[in-house]
C-alpha cells in the first residue's frame, strides 16, 4: 500500500519510543489491534529519538490507545513530507 493511501486511511499516528516498545510491544500491539489499528506500523524520528507508530483510522481510537500509554497523537493530514520519511515535521512547525 502506497504511503498516501495508508495516512488517508489511518491518519493519526500514535508514537511509542521504541526503548519501551521493546519491553512492551506485545501489549501494546495486543491493545492497538482491538481498538483497530492499521495492520502494520510507521517508524520515525521525534525529537532525535526513533519511535514505532499505531496508526488509528479514527481519533476517538487513537485517543483510546494514547491515553494509557502517556502518548500524543500525531495527524498525518498536517505532515510536511520534504523527502526524509522518517523524519516528522508538521505545518505551523518551526525548528
Amino acid at each position: 500500500m502506497s504511503p498516501v493511501i495508508f495516512d488517508r486511511t489511518w491518519p493519526f499516528y500514535v508514537p511509542i519510543p521504541t526503548t519501551i516498545l521493546r519491553d512492551r510491544f506485545r501489549e501494546l500491539e495486543a491493545q492497538a489491534e482491538a481498538l483497530g489499528a492499521a495492520p502494520e506500523h510507521r517508524d520515525l524520528v521525534l525529537n532525535d529519538v526513533w519511535h514505532s507508530c499505531f496508526c488509528f483510522a479514527t481519533l476517538e481510537a487513537a485517543q483510546a490507545f494514547a491515553a494509557p500509554n502517556g502518548a500524543e497523537i500525531k495527524d498525518a493530514r498536517k505532515r510536511i513530507n520534504k523527502g526524509t520519511w522518517q523524519l516528522w515535521e508538521e505545518k505551523g512547525q518551526t525548528k
